[in-house]
């Protein structure tokens, strides 16, 4: 088959070019659709750990996503009016935002279905579509749903568009500050739930009772409140789709437009979820341009070190740059957006693929110096390299497929297309390589260091040498020194962070920090009680559970805030006593319904956030925290978890939601995805090698760089304290899929040597002059391209190009001073029972 490939390649070149021409530029067309999800979450909205937000959506209100911002004065206290003016300003301008453009406009054109529509569409569109036609649009769809004017089959789909629409006119939900937050008091006889300032503010108003009032009330104190006041908090929740990633950018740039303005006596710092989600948006961005340019350059100053010429420069790159160009086009088709993860895609596909060409005109130019003709360098290499490309090209693509079975999406997404970039860049290496040496091959007119006398080669024979002759000595030093790094490897912590990630980011780390230090922190998660007896958070045991877990909770250093219906209660009933000298009645059943009905009068029912006023089943605890480590949440949610179950009335369960339980799945889906992609990498690739060699002994052996490799890395990151997070959890699975190429080409030269020795100590020894250049160059590019990484801002991708970079270094070396001795210790049969027997010709 090899043989027709190349003559195919050859015979109709012309033919061929243009078919691959073709089709990059087909692909390059589909790079214009190319979009980023820069969303912190990793998993999918799909997944277990994140079932529980849609229905919390149903049940409480004030559960989407939103932004935190903190006023600070120089005034040193928030109830003033000049703050307040300020505060009032702000949210106006950010209540008026809108994301419409022209697009909004064509679409809403094509729901005229009757003269009615038609007449509503053009009210509309009168003036162009702007904020203040929110009402009619909706009116519009009411009507479109009532006449049921949208044909059945497009149905959903031109609901959503319409739906688009209407978010576009309103982002923002609602925001929360002190002008619109229930104040409770008493005067006299009254009852009084209002808003704890009304604007405009009358004049004589009196701020320092206000003041006082609101530091009484504990649900204000550590989040709408800083410390004495100094400080307040403004909430911005969206109409947005947490998964819409997209438009959760584009409102928080408008926002922080708005909050960044100069101002000489307030400022604003701002933070949440969509603001992380920012924060990476911008540092993709970044790096999409950054790094691709990046380590081509830095592989183009490898090439021209090893080759001499700047032909066998740029005809690798091109290879490389299709390769890259090919495989992001096609997840572009299949609406694949780039991520978090498959951020580093690009580099790593270029610097994988750079390898087929380097063997390929190592080779080439070893004829080409032995005075072989173009054409027949061209046709030897081809055939003698096709199948080892082949095989190389299969076992790294099956394991990049291997963590196809990782519960993270993301690390999916990134395995899968790994593998199918590595495949075009073989069809590229096999098919339109030898067309473009033979059409722009120079022979260097330096000579080139293949053609020299390799000291490297011959000081590392001589070790090798040593090596096998003390083989026993060497298997011992080998086990102790892999134990030893074992027993460090398995200390190994698995944390996750998006803060530490945007260390970068200085602005936004400045802000986290400054709301931190004020208020109970930014990072939200939602603990859901659901009960089956009915009017269940009516109940004084309930109430006192409730009580009790915030208790717990509270004692945890981060968290710096929690609220659920109890504190609502709790609050009323200390405020119905004030004046009375009366001790304060017990708390019964019917005395918590009449506070809850109280608090549901209020105009902006603020109870509803925490509690399902339906059926008093479902109650929401809303916890608020200064750190996002996975670790810390993992650890807070399982206490939690376990002291509820201990507490909590029968009949009673709980559920997790929100960003910290969504991190907090990630210590444990992160160590689930990391042993099974270690196994299933190590079996595919294991299996893959037994096959291509014949061999179970050669396939296990050729796998014991790897796995040392990966205890290296693993002992690497406990020494210098680097956990394995959701950036370099594919780092294991890179070495295993990468690393082997290394093996797999020292086999096939030991196996190409066996005819010119009398011994396979002797076969070995003149594999490693053969091997030991390519394979050390391959390891230095691919070394040198992954540290290109190191560039990122984003902090994860800069330390999967570290472990990368030394990960290579360390397989190529194990690779050439550790199989050695023990092919000959062990003797497999395949390589001592017929040293005539077919071989696989290789560099």
């Amino acid at each position: 088959m090899k043989d027709r490939i190349y003559k195919l390649t050859t015979q109709k070149k012309t033919l061929v070019s243009f078919l691959f021409g073709i089709i990059t530029i087909v692909f390059l067309s589909q790079l214009l659709h190319f979009k980023i999800n820069a969303t912190p979450y990793i998993l999918e909205p799909s997944h277990p750990s994140r079932s529980a937000e849609n229905e919390i959506h149903e049940l409480f209100s004030h559960t989407e996503q939103s932004v935190l911002m903190l006023v600070e004065t120089i005034h040193n206290d928030v109830f003033n009016a000049s703050t307040i003016e300020f505060i009032h300003k702000t949210i106006t301008e950010i209540e008026l935002l809108s994301l419409v453009n022209e697009k909004d406009e064509t679409a809403l054109s094509k729901f005229v279905s009757d003269d009615e529509s038609e007449k509503l569409v053009n009210s509309i569109l009168l003036d162009g579509l702007k904020p203040s036609d929110y009402n009619e649009v909706i009116a519009l769809k009411k009507y479109l749903l009532n006449n049921e004017l949208i044909e059945d089959g497009a149905r959903t789909q031109n609901l959503e568009g319409l739906q688009d629409i209407i978010v576009n006119l309103k982002p923002i939900r609602s925001i929360v500050s002190i002008l619109n937050s229930d104040d409770v008091r008493v005067e006299g006889e009254d009852l009084i739930i209002e808003s704890l300032i009304d604007y405009p503010v009358e004049e004589g108003f009196d701020f320092r009772r206000t003041k006082e009032r609101a530091l009484e009330n504990p649900m204000f104190v550590n989040l709408l409140l800083g410390e004495g006041a100094k400080t307040t908090s403004v909430r911005v929740d969206f109409n947005i789709n947490d998964n819409d990633d997209e438009r959760l950018g584009k409102i928080v740039e408008k926002i922080s437009d708005i909050v960044k303005r100069p101002n000489t006596e307030h400022s604003i710092s701002i933070a949440g979820s969509p603001v992380v989600l920012t924060e990476i948006s911008k540092l993709m961005k970044r790096d999409n341009i950054l790094l691709t340019p990046l380590v081509s350059t830095v592989i183009a100053l490898i090439l021209f070190v090893s080759f001499r010429s700047w032909v066998n420069v740029l005809i690798p790159l091109t290879i490389t740059t299709i390769t890259v160009i090919w495989t992001v086009s096609i997840m572009t088709i299949f609406k694949i957006e780039m991520n978090i993860i498959s951020l580093s895609l690009p580099v790593v596909l270029t610097t994988i693929a750079v390898a087929d060409s380097v063997h390929f005109i190592t080779l080439f130019e070893k004829h080409i110096g032995s005075g072989i003709d173009l054409r027949e360098s061209l046709r030897l290499t081809h055939r003698a390299l096709f199948r080892p490309l082949l095989l190389t090209s299969l076992t790294t693509c099956g394991g990049f497929f291997a963590v196809a079975y990782s519960e993270f999406s993301f690390v999916q997404y990134f395995g899968v297309f790994a593998g199918v970039g590595v495949l075009i860049a073989f069809l590229l290496t096999v098919f339109v390589l030898p067309i473009l040496l033979a059409r722009f091959y120079v022979k260097p007119k330096i000579d080139n260091p293949a053609n020299q006398t390799n000291k490297l080669n011959e000081m590392l024979s001589r070790f090798i040498q040593t090596t096998i002759k003390s083989r026993y000595v060497s298997l011992t030093v080998f086990i102790l020194f892999t134990v030893i790094m074992l027993s460090v490897a398995i200390n190994v912590k698995v944390d996750s962070s998006n803060v530490k990630s945007l260390s970068s980011a200085e602005e936004f780390s400045d802000d986290l920090e400054t709301i931190n230090q004020n208020i109970g922190g930014t990072f939200f998660a939602d603990i859901w009680f659901s009960s089956t007896n009915d009017n269940a958070f009516k109940r004084p045991e309930m109430i006192e559970a409730m009580r009790d877990i915030k208790t717990m909770l509270m004692e945890n250093e981060e968290v710096g805030y929690v609220i659920s219906p109890s504190d609502f209660v709790d609050y009323m009933h200390k405020t119905m006593q004030e004046g009375s000298t009366k001790s304060a009645p017990q708390l019964t059943q019917e005395l918590i319904s009449q506070y809850y009905f109280l608090y549901e009068g209020s105009q902006n029912r603020e109870l509803e956030d925490v509690l399902s006023t339906f059926d008093y089943q479902d109650a929401r605890m809303i916890v608020v925290a200064k750190s996002d480590l996975s670790s810390y949440w993992y650890q807070l949610r399982d206490k939690t978890r376990a002291y509820a179950k201990e507490i909590l009335p029968e009949g009673t369960v709980i559920k997790f939601s929100g960003f910290g339980s969504v991190v907090a799945n990630f210590n444990e889906l992160i160590t689930n995805s990391q042993l099974t992609s270690i196994f299933l990498g190590f079996v595919v690739v294991t299996t893959l090698m037994i096959l291509m060699f014949k061999s179970p002994i050669i396939g296990i052996i050729s796998s014991i760089p790897l796995l040392f490799t990966i205890i290296g890395n693993f002992a690497f990151m406990t020494v210098f304290n680097i956990p394995v997070d959701v950036g370099n959890v594919i780092a294991s699975v890179l070495v295993l899929a990468v690393g082997v190429d290394f093996s797999i080409h020292f086999i096939a030269a030991v196996q190409n040597s066996l005819s010119v020795s009398t011994s396979l100590e002797e076969a070995t020894s003149h594999a490693i002059s053969e091997i030991a250049r390519p394979i050390l160059i391959n390891a230095l590019s691919l070394a040198l391209g992954f540290l290109v990484l190191l560039a990122s801002s984003y902090q994860p991708i800069q330390i999967l190009g570290l472990l990368m970079g030394l990960s290579m270094i360390i397989c190529a070396i194990t690779t050439l001073l550790v199989l050695p001795f023990l092919l000959v210790l062990v003797k497999p049969k395949t390589l001592t029972s017929n040293f005539s027997q077919s071989r696989i010709e290789v560099l």
